[in-house]
């Protein structure tokens, strides 16, 4: 809370922040009045008293701001105004805790030096030991001692530790210090505990200490809107300040009915009181704007921590990620709890030093800050790390995403260790996929140490041994499969070569079954040919026996030579007999065999498609092997790609190995059919081409003051036009990469919008004295079209002929340039944006009560599309008609994906008001711009799909206007300036290559991308 000089008024920042009020700020504690009191009364009457209210109540300021003082005003008149406050939590440790505090609270006056180490042995002598131990630091007889246990919820936490089977022993004993100190009359003294109201179950466990609670508590009550009013402005008051009732209202109706804000406006305003002495010196009042500034109350706290976050160095970073996620946790019941722990014990579980724990610390504690607190001023070893308030983790993006991870991993870690137990004692086998995957993933991302594990399970030795053991029997396995994947495919090889052969061995049998035949075949046509021949000499023998009868003188001599030739032919039949048989004999043995080698054949081909199918499903089987290995491998590229992205933007001070790793991931991401719209690689690329060309490569200048509005002019993607508060007109012209501007109009009135005719003919323009003039592109001859009565905030052509606007004064025109006719809308409420339908049909406007309209021309008839909660600034629609975008006053888009409003969809995108929107000329991305100086790109098929934010710019986004190719998106700021942002990651990859001057190194390449992955060199294998 430093001081800042105003004139002659001395100003001070009264807000702590996330942290509780101090007594010496009781000053500044407002809202809770006449509440003090009841505590004070409860703690008189029974010398203890429970406060309980819910995360973020106040109750440790009410303590300190509220009872302290009073009590030291003698409000309990029967004990006096000398009091000894003694404040203290259970943490970690809740008896050494108490002790420390009573030495600490004894060692402020004057007297010899009290031991806390002595003092922690006079609390375990005995169950009276609170009592022994005050008497032993009593320096005054009549001084009355308050003991704050503030946090009490933390002796739960305590109580239910894994680590140390004497942690509820030593629950219990702190519990019956305290009942025992209070119920004693020799020692005069009084506890007040706080704690959290959804612990109040938890006390049940022990029985007198829920008595004494029901006995003696106080509820605190939820501020109601009075309360939190008196809590804004009196610390305002008497910081020297001043606040307007605007701001006071808007606060009012961001807190709601939520108890739990109440640290976060204490930090909010803390941000906003900065912000407006830094910004005005005091001069005005603090107002809307320096609170949106800050990114209002929902965003404040995020966006302050995100910054302290993104000053530290990458080591750093890693070190601030270890420590929040030690200092936080997620209960059973998914409650976020505290976890104090000592910096020795961080740095060990961060695995660094303790000087680099407590630099962290004291960036995270520095004034202005206060999300880390500690007892000790000096950090050393021991000295005990906390989150300031329970709230962080609940705003803080960052965090949450830590505190979930942090669970997740000491989920895994315990299952793990768990199966290691049962697998200890026979129960169970090895891990096996997919658990076992996920717990090397777990150890490869979370590095765990054996700090970190004992936390939760003692066993973290026999955890990770076990996890090794089943790492390597799975690879083992996977190799014995793979080997037998190749001795199946080698044997049906085998079986199909012998296969084969047999097919072979029976076609050749076939073959001489069938030559066989053919001889049978041919034997018997000789036998029928010589039975023919033996038919025939019979015949021959009758003809001679008839020349014997007529002639018996030679019949004797003939006779005997017919006998024998009659003999010699049966003869010869009976030998063709024979060869017949002996031929159907043959033929009979062929077609046997005929039969027996077409039963081989299909045999045979059953075994060889047998065989085929198995070779089949042997190829199959690796064809997928193959391809899960192709994508396993396409996925893990990808992951390298957006890792070295990532990296490439937080190294700092080498340019070239910046320019390198951003190109290189580019090339992997499209090689790998990564998205080419990847948030990570565009920013890799983009960071590396501003570090090769100084940040003002892509700056427009000319102006001199805010540039309000830019228009393209249709059909042309050379050409743009300014216009803003200096009274200009500026014409940029782009020729490669050559840009020339001149100032075409000079005016003395600032120039809110300006607007082109579809025909590329005509510009208009809006003024601050609400006139609209118009003028023909190339003579910049100006004339007054027709005028509004308050500051026009929209304009553009509905066509050639029809210009409309609108106006905070409620109304819309619809002017015809040649006619002179005017139409007009009025409205109730200020019209902050305009847009016309691409048929030129509909107007759809935004108003600042919180609804978006839709107005038919031809009808005169409006529709109400949406009603909200929050001011409607800007509007847009889509070029095919189907979308309507709009933006409000905190940053959120609320998309209507028809005309009738009946599909809706709300983006949380910008930390403020959003200024401007539009759609690329092919629809496929919707840019916005807004106060937090960011550039959102959303693409229109999922809105769903990480946008593309470019955040290098801080000043205040005015407008924007895509060039007509799609390619390149122009965006104004009100410091004068104007931004060419390359859309597409290839050409902005285009533009880098160039500028790159050599290969990664052999160890570069391994620290960035991977010792297994073959080396290549970048400028030769993407040499354009």
């Amino acid at each position: 809370m430093c001081p800042q000089k105003n004139n002659s008024t001395t100003l001070f920042n009264p807000f702590p922040g996330l942290r509780p009020f101090t007594i010496a700020e009781s000053h500044l504690f407002f809202g809770r009045e006449g509440q003090s009191e009841e505590v004070l009364s409860n703690l008189s009457k029974n010398r203890f008293v429970a406060v309980v209210g819910s995360s973020g109540s106040g109750k440790s300021s009410l303590m300190y701001c509220g009872v302290v003082p009073i009590l030291h005003g003698g409000f309990i008149t029967e004990a006096g105004s000398k009091w000894k406050i003694i404040p203290s939590r259970p943490g970690n440790d809740p008896i050494g805790n108490l002790a420390k505090g009573i030495a600490e609270a004894s060692n402020a006056d004057q007297g010899p030096q009290v031991n806390s180490k002595l003092i922690r042995a006079i609390l375990n002598s005995n169950s009276q030991g609170l009592t022994e131990a005050i008497k032993h630091t009593q320096k005054k007889s009549d001084q009355n001692y308050l003991i704050l246990a503030d946090q009490f919820e933390e002796l739960f936490r305590f109580r239910n530790k894994q680590d140390d089977v004497d942690a509820a022993n030593e629950a219990f004993a702190y519990v019956r210090l305290i009942l025992n100190a209070v119920q004693q009359s020799e020692v005069p003294i009084y506890v007040i505990m706080t704690m959290r109201s959804d612990f109040i179950g938890e006390c049940a466990q022990y029985q007198e200490l829920t008595e004494l609670i029901n006995t003696s508590h106080y509820l605190i009550p939820q501020m109601n809107r009075d309360n939190f009013r008196l809590a804004i402005t009196g610390p305002v008051a008497v910081g020297g300040g001043k606040i307007t009732d605007k701001l006071v209202n808007e606060l009012l109706n961001d807190l709601g009915d939520n108890p739990d804000q109440l640290p976060i406006l204490q930090h909010a305003l803390m941000r906003t009181w900065n912000f407006w002495i830094e910004h005005t010196a005091g001069k005005d009042p603090m107002d809307v704007e320096h609170y949106e500034a800050i990114g209002r109350m929902e965003k404040a706290l995020s966006n302050h921590a995100n910054e302290a976050y993104n000053e530290l160095e990458p080591e750093e970073k890693e070190v601030c990620e270890n420590m929040f996620k030690t200092l936080t946790e997620r209960g059973n019941d998914n409650r976020g709890i505290r976890h104090p722990t000592s910096l020795n014990i961080i740095a060990k579980i961060a695995n660094t030093s303790e000087k680099n724990v407590a630099k962290v610390v004291e960036h995270f504690r520095e004034q202005g800050r206060s999300f880390l607190t500690s007892a000790d001023i000096q950090l050393d070893t021991n000295s005990i790390i906390d989150i300031s308030h329970e709230s962080l983790m609940r705003i803080w993006d960052k965090l949450k995403v830590w505190v979930e991870e942090e669970a997740i991993a000491i989920q895994m870690y315990m299952r793990l260790s768990d199966a290691a137990a049962m697998y200890q004692e026979g129960k169970i086998g090895l891990w096996r996929p997919p658990d076992l995957q996920l717990a090397l993933n777990w150890r490869k991302e979370k590095k765990p140490t054996l700090t970190w594990a004992q936390r939760f399970s003692p066993a973290f030795e026999r955890a990770m041994v076990y996890l090794e053991t089943s790492e390597k029997a799975h690879l083992a396995e996977e190799e014995n499969k793979i080997r037998l994947q190749k001795k199946a495919l080698r044997r049906s090889r085998i079986f199909a070569i012998v296969l084969g052969t047999a097919a072979v061995i029976s076609l050749g049998f076939m073959v001489y079954a069938i030559t066989m035949q053919a001889e049978s075949n041919k034997q018997r046509i000789i036998a029928e040919q010589q039975r023919e021949e033996a038919e025939k000499q019979k015949k021959e023998a009758d003809v001679q026996k008839e020349l014997a009868l007529q002639k018996e003188k030679e019949a004797t001599e003939q006779r005997q030579l017919a006998l024998d030739k009659e003999a010699e032919a049966r003869h010869q039949s009976q030998i063709a007999e024979r060869q017949r048989l002996l031929a159907e004999q043959s033929l009979a043995e062929a077609k046997r065999q005929e039969a027996i080698a077409v039963r081989q054949t299909t045999e045979a081909k059953k075994q060889k498609e047998i065989a085929d199918k198995k070779s089949k499903e042997a190829l199959d089987e690796k064809k997928k092997v193959e391809k899960a290995q192709e994508v396993t491998k396409q996925l893990r590229m990808l992951s390298i790609a957006r890792s070295m992205a990532v990296k490439s933007v937080q190294i700092e001070e080498n340019d070239e190995l910046k320019a390198l790793l951003a190109y290189q991931a580019y090339e992997f991401n499209k090689e790998y059919g990564g998205d080419q719209f990847n948030p990570d690689i565009f920013d890799g690329l983009y960071y590396a081409l501003k570090a090769k060309n100084g940040p003002e490569f892509n700056s427009l200048r000319g102006h001199t003051d805010v540039v309000r509005s830019l228009a393209a002019v249709p059909n042309e993607n050379t050409v743009l036009f300014s216009a803003g508060s200096d009274g200009s007109i500026f014409k940029w012209k782009f020729e490669n990469d050559l840009v020339e501007n001149e100032a075409v109009y000079n005016g003395d009135e600032i120039i809110r919008e300006i607007a082109i005719s579809p025909n590329g003919k005509l510009m208009v323009m809006a003024n601050d004295l609400f006139q609209v003039k118009i003028f023909r592109l190339g003579e910049y001859e100006d004339s007054v079209l027709y005028s509004h009565t308050n500051v026009i905030t929209s304009l553009s052509f509905i066509d050639n002929e029809k210009v409309i606007s609108s106006s905070s004064d409620g109304s819309i025109f619809i002017r015809n340039i040649k006619s002179g006719q005017n139409d007009k809308i009025m409205e109730e409420s200020s019209i902050w944006d305009a847009a016309v339908t691409p048929d030129g049909k509909k107007i759809l406007y935004v108003t600042e009560d919180h609804k978006a309209k839709l107005y038919t021309i031809a009808d005169k008839a409006t529709k109400e599309l949406f009603s909200g909660t929050k001011p409607l600034y800007s509007c847009t629609i889509s070029h095919n008609g189907e979308i309507m975008a709009i933006g409000d006053k905190k940053g959120t888009i609320l998309i209507i994906d028809d005309s009738n409003g009946d599909e809706t969809k709300e983006i949380n995108a910008h930390n403020s008001r959003i200024n401007d929107l539009k759609f690329s000329k092919d629809d496929k991305i919707l840019a916005t711009v807004g106060y937090d100086g960011a550039v959102r790109l959303y693409f229109t098929e999922n809105f769903d799909k990480t946008p593309i934010v470019i955040r290098d710019y801080s000043a205040w986004g005015m407008s924007l206007v895509f060039n007509n190719e799609n390619d390149a998106l122009y965006t104004s700021y009100v410091d004068a300036n104007i931004k060419r942002w390359d859309i597409y990651s290839k050409d902005i990859a285009d533009k880098l290559f160039p500028k790159i001057g050599r290969n990664l190194s052999q160890k570069e390449w391994e620290t960035y991308v991977g010792k297994d992955i073959p080396y290549i060199e970048t400028l030769e294998v993407y040499k354009k």
